[in-house]
């Protein structure tokens, strides 16, 4: 039987042009096969050709058969069951998803019509797919199918603590002080070699508390730039939730 309804939708040529009585014929009985198979879709289709396709000889079944189809047709439309897919994320935010309904690509999300029977509705978002099952007979309208989708990420990141940036800013301000302090000793050490052995203790003085400064700096420079590179290494990582339509950071 199936072999059968099979060659015979193949057997059918479907045309929107001008179509012999047999041709008529072929699609009625097409079309009524698909409908006793609940393939209600392909139905529609058949039945749409048989009723839009003119008739190229005189015969007045030919004009019979297409009322028929006509009402057959209307009658296989009220028949095919449909399918509301709503789609939303975590938040109930709803989601324009790409949906499939078993095999086939949907391309209209508010409204799908399918044939009657069981099927499986994927909806996918930026990686993330989400599925329902439904089960649907004859007649049934807007079913509506809810799809959630979890496009929660967690993110982990090992941002620098403020007190690096103080650390670091306070080697750079020492490294900076004990470079101009240092240039200062060395103008004094050239002042010492003019003035030798009649220099005044003043000058002696100062020039002790000026290389004190720069060994300070020097000191300094060197911990706070070493504690900072070790607390900036250091660092813990975090682990935090975004969406994925949020910019992700490195």
């Amino acid at each position: 039987m199936r072999f059968t309804s099979a060659l015979a939708v193949l057997l059918v040529t479907v045309h929107a042009h001008a179509a012999t009585t047999e041709e008529h014929r072929g699609l009625v009985l097409a079309g009524q096969v698909m409908r006793n198979d609940n393939k209600l879709l392909r139905a529609r289709e058949l039945l749409t050709s048989c009723r839009d396709a003119t008739c190229d000889d005189a015969a007045a079944e030919c004009e019979e058969i297409r009322r028929y189809c006509t009402a057959k047709l209307a009658e296989t439309k009220a028949a095919i069951p449909s399918i509301d897919v709503d789609v939303r994320d975590d938040r109930g935010a709803p989601v324009r998803a790409t949906l499939r309904v078993d095999a086939a690509l949907a391309e209209n999300q508010s409204e799908l019509d399918v044939d009657p029977g069981h099927h499986v509705v994927r909806a996918s978002y930026a990686g993330v797919t989400g599925s329902a099952e439904i089960t649907l007979e004859s007649g049934q309208k807007h079913v509506r199918v809810p799809i959630v989708l979890d496009l929660r990420r967690s993110v982990q990141s090992r941002p620098a603590p403020v007190g690096v940036f103080v650390l670091e800013t306070l080697a750079g301000v020492a490294t900076a002080t004990a470079i101009g302090f240092g240039i200062g000793v060395q103008a004094q050490v050239d002042s010492f070699a003019s003035c030798k052995p009649t220099c005044p203790p003043s000058r002696s003085s100062l020039f002790t508390a000026t290389t004190i400064t720069v060994d300070a700096s020097i000191i300094v420079a060197a911990i706070s730039g070493l504690a900072g590179l070790i607390w900036y290494l250091a660092r813990p990582t975090r682990t935090h939730v975004v969406h994925l339509e949020e910019h992700v950071g490195p």
